[in-house]
């Protein structure tokens, strides 16, 4: 992204953010990118969608406004990998920062910026039994920004009740 002016849902939607798969970005037309890629094994499409996001001011500089989006991504398998990537705003020098797991075909429904700084995100997630397909635990957590990553508060309020598909355990 690394552009400069104020945050808005546009800027967003056409930003430029880490490529899940590696050491490239991508940059979102309309909130979307798509690439056919050859694979040893087979055709694949990769593919991003932006599909929440969030504004708030005290991800960083508390003058300006910061954002944070959900990004999802799929390498031509079945699954969709959701990523939590916070958009710092540095005196007008918009910049994303590293991407975050919220797991495989979660269902983001809201993201908040508290006036704390905190990011709340409300899902469905995979609970003990659900299929891939169907996430049906709803979910509140908590992340907080350190450095240019969002962490999460609690990953204890997954014991006992979600997959191993969820959180940081989520990387595909």
């Amino acid at each position: 992204m690394s552009s400069r002016g104020p945050l808005t849902i546009e800027t967003l939607l056409d930003g430029t953010y880490p490529d899940m798969s590696g050491p490239e970005t991508v940059t979102l037309t309309g909130g979307e990118w798509a690439r056919d890629v050859t694979l040893t094994s087979g055709g694949s499409t990769r593919t991003y969608h932006e599909s929440v996001r969030a504004f708030g001011s005290a991800l960083g500089d508390l003058d300006d406004t910061d954002g944070v989006v959900v990004l999802g991504y799929n390498g031509g398998g079945t699954g969709t990998f959701m990523r939590l990537i916070p958009v710092l705003n540095e005196a007008g020098q918009l910049t994303p920062g590293a991407l975050s797991a919220l797991g495989d075909r979660i269902s983001v429904r809201a993201l908040e910026v508290t006036a704390s700084g905190t990011v709340v995100v409300d899902a469905l997630m995979h609970g003990i039994g659900d299929g891939l397909c169907c996430p049906t635990l709803p979910l509140r957590t908590e992340w907080q920004l350190h450095g240019s990553q969002l962490k999460w508060l609690d990953p204890e309020v997954c014991a006992g009740r979600c997959a191993d598909s969820i959180g940081p355990r989520a990387n595909p």
